[in-house]
Protein backbone atom coordinates (compact mmCIF):
# COMPACT_ATOMS: atom_id res chain seq x y z
CA UNK A 1 0.00 0.00 0.00
CA UNK A 2 1.05 3.31 -0.64
CA UNK A 3 1.17 6.60 1.22
CA UNK A 4 0.24 10.38 -0.25
CA UNK A 5 1.44 12.85 1.49
CA UNK A 6 0.99 16.77 0.86
CA UNK A 7 -0.77 19.92 1.10
CA UNK A 8 -4.81 19.72 0.31
CA UNK A 9 -5.80 22.39 -2.49
CA UNK A 10 -8.96 22.95 -3.81
CA UNK A 11 -10.53 24.95 -6.97
CA UNK A 12 -13.48 27.33 -7.14
CA UNK A 13 -15.01 24.58 -9.13
CA UNK A 14 -15.06 22.26 -6.15
CA UNK A 15 -11.69 20.17 -7.32
CA UNK A 16 -9.60 18.43 -4.79
CA UNK A 17 -5.89 17.96 -4.83
CA UNK A 18 -3.08 17.32 -3.13
CA UNK A 19 0.12 19.09 -3.83
CA UNK A 20 3.13 17.02 -2.58
CA UNK A 21 6.79 17.74 -1.31
CA UNK A 22 7.69 16.96 -4.88
CA UNK A 23 5.46 19.84 -6.32
CA UNK A 24 3.36 17.15 -8.05
CA UNK A 25 -0.45 17.66 -7.90
CA UNK A 26 -2.28 14.15 -7.05
CA UNK A 27 -6.03 13.52 -7.73
CA UNK A 28 -7.09 11.57 -4.25
CA UNK A 29 -10.48 9.29 -4.92
CA UNK A 30 -11.81 9.13 -1.66
CA UNK A 31 -14.43 5.44 -1.01
CA UNK A 32 -18.35 6.71 -0.86
CA UNK A 33 -19.64 7.65 1.38
CA UNK A 34 -16.50 8.48 3.64
CA UNK A 35 -16.22 12.40 2.25
CA UNK A 36 -18.79 15.58 2.72
CA UNK A 37 -18.30 18.79 0.89
CA UNK A 38 -18.14 21.57 3.31
CA UNK A 39 -18.01 24.95 1.99
CA UNK A 40 -14.58 25.16 0.90
CA UNK A 41 -13.73 22.08 2.23
CA UNK A 42 -13.96 18.39 2.69
CA UNK A 43 -14.80 16.21 5.82
CA UNK A 44 -12.52 12.72 5.85
CA UNK A 45 -12.95 10.50 8.41
CA UNK A 46 -14.11 13.28 11.08
CA UNK A 47 -11.51 15.39 9.97
CA UNK A 48 -12.10 18.95 7.88
CA UNK A 49 -9.48 19.69 5.69
CA UNK A 50 -9.18 22.70 3.08
CA UNK A 51 -6.67 25.15 1.31
CA UNK A 52 -3.40 24.52 2.89
CA UNK A 53 -3.89 21.35 4.85
CA UNK A 54 -1.77 18.62 5.11
CA UNK A 55 -3.27 15.40 4.07
CA UNK A 56 -1.87 11.82 4.55
CA UNK A 57 -3.42 9.15 2.81
CA UNK A 58 -3.22 5.36 2.29
CA UNK A 59 -4.13 3.77 -0.98
CA UNK A 60 -2.58 3.15 -4.31
CA UNK A 61 -1.88 4.89 -7.70
CA UNK A 62 -3.81 4.79 -10.87
CA UNK A 63 -4.11 5.26 -14.20
CA UNK A 64 -7.77 5.58 -14.57
CA UNK A 65 -9.85 8.25 -14.12
CA UNK A 66 -13.49 7.83 -12.29
CA UNK A 67 -16.85 9.51 -13.18
CA UNK A 68 -15.89 13.34 -12.39
CA UNK A 69 -16.02 16.75 -13.90
CA UNK A 70 -13.90 17.79 -16.83
CA UNK A 71 -12.87 20.57 -15.38
CA UNK A 72 -11.11 18.44 -12.65
CA UNK A 73 -9.27 16.12 -14.48
CA UNK A 74 -6.23 17.26 -16.86
CA UNK A 75 -4.82 14.54 -19.14
CA UNK A 76 -2.11 12.44 -17.34
CA UNK A 77 -3.07 13.77 -13.82
CA UNK A 78 -1.81 11.17 -11.50
CA UNK A 79 -4.43 9.55 -9.67
CA UNK A 80 -4.59 7.96 -5.90
CA UNK A 81 -7.15 5.81 -4.81
CA UNK A 82 -7.24 6.21 -1.50
CA UNK A 83 -7.97 2.88 0.95
CA UNK A 84 -11.38 2.81 2.40
CA UNK A 85 -9.89 0.62 5.34
CA UNK A 86 -7.12 2.24 6.60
Amino acid sequence: MALLEGTVMTSPAGCINVLTDDGEKVIPVFPDPQVTVDGDGFIYKGSRYGDGTAISLAGGMGDSYPDMPSVCVSPGSPVFWVNQDV
